[in-house]
């Protein structure tokens, strides 16, 4: 990775918000996502406690997936390391995230918080972050493939009950967690 960036001492913000541009009637096609090559991200957590303090924070937008698409993020060969909050964390209607070939570890909140749809995430390397290592709020249609996610401090994957469209996980491992590897809390869409 050949850019390497340090959150600042005593920084309590995100190190990059990158909020959706509202164009109506935006289909997929034309949506813009914001990318990120070959970077290494690393936080502050020793020094800050702000657990809103994201590597990578999409908020969620204001607007309805039926009206619009909103921009989300490409990400590959990247690390995030070190965030008193989550190392990425994609709200609501941030759909399609593209990750292949990035780490995402030792965050003070979870690794990878995800609301919306139609994501595609593969060879991650996820784990030992405070709390869990993927949290899938929302949405659906998500792919995980080749990612080894271990010793997060709760759980490594966490299923919430508004994930309504299918997810799967292909050639992942779910190494040792401090409560359960994989959690369903309530029902989900289909979970392969």
């Amino acid at each position: 990775r050949s850019t390497h960036l340090r959150l600042k001492t005593g920084v309590t913000t995100p190190m990059f918000t990158l909020n959706a541009v509202d164009t109506p009637g935006s289909p997929m096609e034309t949506t813009a996502h914001y990318a990120l090559f070959g970077i290494s991200l690393h936080g502050n957590r020793t020094d800050t406690v702000a657990n809103e303090c994201h590597g990578i924070y999409l908020p969620d937008t204001t607007w309805s997936q039926a009206t619009q698409y909103s921009s989300s993020i490409t990400a590959i060969d990247f690390e995030i390391v070190n965030f008193s909050g989550r190392g990425i964390h994609a709200g609501g209607n941030r759909n399609w995230l593209l990750l292949d070939n990035g780490v995402i570890r030792y965050n003070n909140s979870d690794g990878l918080l995800i609301k919306g749809y139609d994501s595609l995430i593969s060879n991650m390397a996820i784990g030992v972050n405070e709390n869990y290592g993927v949290w899938l709020v929302g949405g659906g249609g998500n792919v995980f493939s080749n990612c080894p996610v271990y010793y997060n401090g709760k759980r490594n994957i966490m299923i919430g009950s508004f994930v309504d469209h299918p997810c799967s996980f292909v050639n992942c491992i779910f190494d040792s967690a401090a409560e359960e590897a994989v959690y369903i809390d309530g029902p989900v869409g289909d979970i392969s």
